[in-house]
Order: C-alpha cells, then sequence, then structure tokens
C-alpha cells in the first residue's frame, strides 16, 4: 500500500503530491494525507556534531541556563548533597556578569571530598577541583593552568575519559530521543570520547542515522606509522577523518592573525604543524579519505586552506566552522573544492553586539565572522551543524537569519537547504537525503505554519510530526 501525501513545496510555495512506499518517495496523486496547512521539510542533517558525547553525557548537570558564578557555586552545592559527585557541562562564563572561568581553589571551597568536573560549552575547556586530580591521578603537565585547575583541547577528553573509567559513565541510547525531538534524523559525529564500531552504528541507525568521522589526535604519530591502517580497522564504519588545527575563541585557543582583544599576549594556539597537514591532504588524496579540519581562527584557516591546495575535490574535504575567513580564503573554497562546514548557532549565542565574540575581539573583527551569504554565493553551497550547542536546528537557522550584518544574513529557504541537501552533500549522501523528491528516503518533518520571514517566530516553531522512512515517530 502506497500512502500518499499533499504538501507546499517551501521554496516555491507551489502545491505538491508524493507517494511513500518501502520508506522511499514515489510518484503518487491520490492523497491520503494533506498536510497543506503545515509547513514540510525534509530531516534535518547535523553535518557537524558530536552525537555520542552527547548520549555519554546525558545525565550531568547541563549548566547552559546558569546565569552567574554564584549562581553555578550554589547548584554545583545541591547536588553534591544529593549525587556526590558533580559533572556539569555547558558553562558560559560570557553570560555571567563576572565573565571569567571558575578555578580550582574555587572549587575545593566548595568541596575537597567530592569530586567536582566543569565543562565549558565549547568543548574546548575543562575546570576539576582538587579532589578529582587526586583521584583521577592527573598529571600536571596536562594542565594549561594547574593552579586553576584548568585544562583545554585534547587534555580535556583526556579527563573525561578517566571519569568514564572510574565512575562507570554509561550510554543512554535513550537520549537520542531528544535529538530526533529537534527534527535532526541524520548527524555527522565529528569524534567523540567512543571509538565508533559496526555494533554502535547500527543501533544509532533506528533513531539518529549516524556518519562517523573518526578523530586524529595526534598527527605526527599518525603519519609515523601510517593512515591506511586505521582506515583497515575502521574502514566501513567511518565517513571521514577528522583533525583540530585549532582551539575556539572562548578558551582564547584561536589561533589568530591579531591578538586576542581582552588577552593581547595570546595569538591562540596553532595545534598542527602546517608541513604535516600538507602531508596529510597529500595521502588521503592517495588513500581515498575524506578529511574534514576544525579551523575557527583566520591564521588557522589561512594554514588549513592552503594545505587543501594538494586536495582532490572528488573527495569533498572539508573545513570545520570556519568563523574568520578572509576574502582570499573564501575564493579558495572552490578553488580547490572545500566543503565549508559551519555552525550558525554561534551567531546567535556570540556574535550580537555585547557578546562573547565582541569581547574576546573587539565589534570590529566579530561583526565580519561568519558571512553566510558570501560563502553561499561564492562556493554555492555550506553544510550546516551544530556542534551541539545548542542541537536544535531551528535555532541555527535563526541564528542564521539574524546575523550581524544584514547582507550576510540567509533567507529561511536558504538556511533550510544548508542543514538538508547541502549537508547531505558533505557527507556524500545527497542522492537519497535532503529533499522532498521521487526516488529519496521518505524522512521529513511537519512545522506548524508560521510566517517564514519572522527568525524569532521560527526559533520558536513547534515540530508536530515527525517521519522516518515513511514512519510516522510517536511524539
Amino acid at each position: 500500500m502506497v500512502l500518499g501525501i499533499k504538501f507546499i513545496d517551501f521554496q516555491t510555495g507551489s502545491k505538491r503530491a508524493l507517494g511513500i512506499e518501502k520508506g522511499v518517495f514515489v510518484r503518487y496523486f491520490d492523497e491520503r494525507i494533506d498536510l497543506t496547512k503545515n509547513l514540510v521539510l525534509p530531516i534535518f542533517i547535523d553535518a557537524h556534531s558530536h552525537i555520542l558525547n552527547y548520549v555519554v553525557r546525558a545525565n550531568w548537570i547541563n549548566l547552559t541556563n546558569v546565569r552567574s558564578k554564584r549562581g553555578l557555586f550554589n547548584l554545583i552545592q545541591e547536588v553534591l548533597d544529593i549525587r556526590g559527585i558533580f559533572l556539569g557541562q555547558n558553562f558560559d562564563e560570557s553570560k555571567w556578569p563576572e565573565r571569567d572561568y571558575p578555578t580550582r581553589r574555587e572549587l575545593d571551597d566548595i568541596s575537597r571530598e567530592k569530586p567536582i568536573f566543569l565543562l565549558r560549552v565549547d568543548g574546548h575547556l575543562a575546570v576539576v577541583n582538587t579532589y578529582l586530580i587526586d583521584k583521577l591521578r592527573l598529571p600536571k603537565e596536562i594542565f594549561k593552568d594547574f593552579e586553576n585547575g584548568i585544562v583545554v583541547e585534547d587534555n580535556v577528553y583526556l579527563v573525561i575519559r578517566r571519569l568514564i573509567d572510574t565512575y562507570g559513565l554509561g550510554l543512554s541510547i535513550s537520549a537520542l530521543r531528544n535529538i530526533l525531538s529537534l527534527g535532526i534524523g541524520v548527524a555527522a559525529d565529528m569524534g567523540s570520547i567512543l571509538s565508533p564500531s559496526a555494533r554502535l552504528k547500527e543501533k544509532l541507525k533506528h533513531l539518529v542515522e549516524t556518519y562517523f568521522y573518526y578523530y586524529i589526535g595526534n598527527l605526527e604519530e599518525l603519519l609515523s606509522e601510517g593512515l591506511d591502517r586505521i582506515l583497515s580497522r575502521y574502514g566501513g564504519i567511518i565517513t571521514g577523518l577528522k583533525i583540530i588545527a585549532d582551539g575556539s575563541i572562548g578558551a582564547r585557543t584561536a589561533y589568530l592573525f591579531e591578538p586576542y582583544k581582552d588577552d593581547p599576549n595570546n595569538r591562540g594556539l596553532l595545534l598542527v604543524p602546517e608541513e604535516h597537514l600538507d602531508e596529510l591532504v597529500k595521502l588521503a588524496n592517495k588513500l581515498r579519505v575524506q578529511l574534514a579540519i576544525h579551523a575557527i581562527g583566520d591564521a588557522a584557516i589561512d594554514v588549513v586552506i592552503n594545505a587543501y591546495r594538494y586536495s582532490d575535490p572528488k573527495l569533498r574535504h572539508r573545513i570545520e566552522h570556519l568563523e574568520m575567513p578572509h576574502d582570499d580564503h573564501i575564493e579558495k573554497l572552490a578553488k580547490y573544492g572545500v566543503v565549508p562546514s559551519m555552525q550558525p548557532n554561534f551567531i546567535a549565542n556570540w556574535q550580537q553586539r555585547g557578546g562573547l565574540y565582541e569581547h574576546r575581539l573587539g565589534w570590529e573583527r566579530a561583526r565580519k565572522m561568519n558571512p553566510l551569504k558570501t560563502i553561499l554565493a561564492k562556493r554555492g553551497l555550506i553544510a550546516f551543524g551544530s556542534d551541539n550547542m545548542p542541537p536544535g536546528p531551528l535555532y541555527g537557522i535563526y541564528g542564521a537569519m539574524v546575523h550581524p550584518l544584514e547582507n550576510e544574513r540567509l533567507e529561511f529557504s536558504e538556511a533550510v537547504q544548508c542543514y538538508t541537501c547541502h549537508s547531505a552533500y558533505s557527507m556524500f549522501i545527497e542522492d537519497k537525503l535532503g529533499k522532498l523528491e521521487e526516488g529519496y528516503t521518505a524522512s521529513f518533518i511537519v512545522l506548524e505554519k508560521m510566517d517564514i520571514s519572522n527568525p524569532q517566530r521560527i526559533r520558536e516553531a513547534k515540530i508536530l510530526r515527525i517521519f522516518v522512512r515513511g514512519t510516522e515517530i510517536p511524539s
């Protein structure tokens, strides 16, 4: 039996009808479900997420709504009294009046006998108390600032792995339902605490189909031992390889040409030597594997985009975040066939007046970040993802529509394409996902009818129904 739907095309405004058979859209005109009073979109594809991290940390305390250090410290004390351990994630000091990180000494004042771990919203910085340092036997050399208990970059995940080993933190598959409820049916996992496996990939598929990118931390060691070993071990499981070239603006580790405004002696960190990136791109071409390289600061983007001069466009090598590109960087995206993978929710989070980016960089630099319209015009596509900060695509679309520069704002339909067919292209699945067309997988969402020119209305929109491979998912 063929199920038929009638709907309004979100791009053209015209009425359309499609059938659904065996989870795929087919030609069919005897409509059974009338969705013309709603807004029907292809299911969202999050091109840059951390699905496994999300389900591992599902029961951690979410600090998104904490608005001051005092509020944080009070919450920690309350939770310690109940649980005896505090694992917090998503703190964002840029939204606090104090505007500085919590410190080990401050956490010790709360408790020297119970473990406290705080993960910054970007995942590039964490703070621990003395008890946890001793319990996990953390060596002093892994700390960026031992006195204040601060670790950054790869050492953050070293600490988290020890937490998992010591306290037995498990995987919460039920947390995936939260992701699916946001309209995300497909996601690229850009490196996580757990290693990908065929069994895990199959387990996730029934809720959020996940494409794994294997994170390579030690590039020098990789190049000496051989990339082919990783590919043979994870072949068929991974879609590509993830490399991090610099840090984040929040942690002041994004690599910049000019120093940070609020830290004049600091230009951030280049985490991978340029010559190693050149070698890796050549090797990836030879072994036919896609690269996804994280670069946020303009100096890091410069290094990465220049390494991609060796790229093979057929491999669709990606650059993740791309927040501070210059005009010549944007021109080279098309020249080298590089896919820009960006997070419009960062614009809503931190690129508004008075926000984190203005404090770190000054408004002149901050307002020019994430030039979505320019990149879309010159490259022809942008893959949108969330980095789980937060994961909701509707919030990301809102971010794309409220860029501080009016000429860099996207229209609703443009942003939707970035979160659907463009994201599909970045993951080599554009022939089956990302469009409401015959032959495509019948995965789609039904939104309440709304004014699509109003960003705030889009941000608050309700997802009424979700279909995955032709089957409606119970709410």
